[in-house]
């Protein structure tokens, strides 16, 4: 007798006709009579089918069993194709409730999947999605890794330097005001001071804005990173391999996921099409949108559109006006307008993936910025400070891993990828 569920499952011919002892979920349960039930058991290492015979067992679906039998061929084709457990004894180790939607079945509304995600999570195809995550993390940290970069932990919890023009998350801190953090980018910048000329983060951000768009959350987590000496050209060559780093290793890790969800990775363009601001604002006058010159956070709906049928894939925005950009941007003169040394990724469908620039390291002129923004330079004294004591030129970017995994699995909603999503209408569980 053997507990190793996954040695039965990677060669069950040298088990056939052996007496084996598995543990596992009822994923679903057919009763023929009084005395004989098929359970299809789900494993931790897959499924397969169980023939019960005898009344002494009736449980519901959902319910956890151990079944001690002799594995046999079969004509069975739910779970392990060709096989099956003919069982001597079952005992039910955990008896579940009746459940209030079957995680199989037609998937009943977003709202009831998140409030039982447990449930949701029994769904093969949502499943999924969290392998295929796990993997594009451990995908960017070995890249990052191979490329010298130094990871490390910023502060969530933050004083003064909430950057951004973005809606913060103010909290009380033991009677002092504090914000959750929107990026750790400014940190980075201070490691940058200090001669950590490599550094990456990947964590959770925060952001305040009421939005229910299928693209926003108010929390979500990011991929950072920074670079010392580096242009922003540099920057977006980086940020392109490690893309294609992440798609080449779900590609060969997460066969089975993506088989599934019947998705496979995009494949990014060598090059990335290149558009300028100025270009892009051209491009959707002409097809009838009119954009405001500036507007560059939130794109309505028809510009987005446009996008998609412009760029058919990924591409690069360049050279947004330095005004909108926050205040550690670095800025320059082209003819009469101030454009920002800055990059964003798109990605299909007209979604912005990954922001980054080449960053101000100039005290004075940080402490400008702030000021044409309307900002406080004391409330970021530590960031110029470290600005003052010598620090090299550098660049940085922060690429969303909810919407790439979007991208990855084909999701149309930002909070079918997020185990836990924090939104407007969705503070629990």
């Amino acid at each position: 007798m053997t507990t190793c569920n996954l040695e039965i499952f990677s060669n069950p011919d040298s088990w056939a006709g052996r007496r084996v002892h598995l543990v596992g979920r009822i994923v679903s349960m057919r009763t023929v009579g009084p005395h004989l039930s098929f359970v299809l058991l789900g494993t931790d290492a897959g499924e397969i089918q169980c023939v019960l015979e005898g009344p002494e067992v009736v449980e519901r679906v959902g319910s956890i069993l151990q079944v001690e039998g002799v594995l046999r061929q079969s004509n069975a084709r739910n779970g392990l194709a060709g096989y099956e457990l003919s069982a001597c004894q079952a005992e039910v180790i955990s008896s579940a409730e009746e459940l209030p939607f079957q995680p199989r079945s037609q998937p009943p509304h977003r709202a009831l999947r998140q409030r039982y995600r447990h449930l949701d999570l029994r769904n093969p195809r949502v499943a999924a999605v969290f392998r295929i995550r796990s993997e594009v993390l451990w995908s960017a940290r070995t890249f990052l890794h191979s490329e010298g970069f130094t990871e490390v932990t910023t502060p969530k919890i933050v004083a003064g330097m909430a950057e951004g023009p973005l809606e913060k998350f103010g909290i009380q801190y033991f009677g002092r005001q504090a914000w959750l953090t929107v990026s750790g980018l400014l940190y980075q910048g201070i490691a940058i001071a200090g001669d950590l000329r490599r550094v990456c983060e990947i964590g959770p951000v925060f952001y305040a804005e009421e939005s229910r768009r299928p693209h926003n959350l108010n929390e979500f987590s990011v991929i950072e990173f920074s670079v010392a000496y580096a242009t922003r050209e540099d920057l977006m060559l980086i940020t392109e391999r490690l893309l294609s780093a992440i798609f080449r290793h779900v590609t060969e890790a997460c066969a089975d996921a993506l088989a599934t969800l019947a998705v496979a990775p995009p494949t990014l363009p060598h090059p990335v099409p290149r558009f300028t601001y100025r270009e892009m604002i051209c491009a959707l006058r002409e097809r009838g949108v009119d954009l405001k010159w500036g507007q560059s956070r939130d794109f309505p709906a028809d510009a987005r559109r446009v996008f998609a049928d412009i760029s058919r894939g990924f591409f690069w925005l360049l050279d947004q006006p330095h005004e909108v950009k926050w205040f550690f941007v670095r800025g320059r003169q082209e003819d009469d307008l101030a454009v920002s040394s800055d990059c964003q990724l798109w990605g299909p469908f007209a979604c912005q993936l990954a922001e980054g620039s080449e960053r101000e390291n100039r005290p004075d002129k940080l402490v400008d910025n702030l000021r044409q923004r309307g900002e406080n330079p004391e409330s970021f004294k530590a960031y110029i400070d470290a600005m003052r004591h010598g620090a090299p030129p550098f660049s940085g970017i922060g690429l969303g891993v909810e919407r790439l995994l979007m991208t990855l699995v084909d999701a149309g909603n930002i909070r079918d990828v997020v185990l836990f999503p924090r939104s407007p209408e969705c503070l629990e569980p």
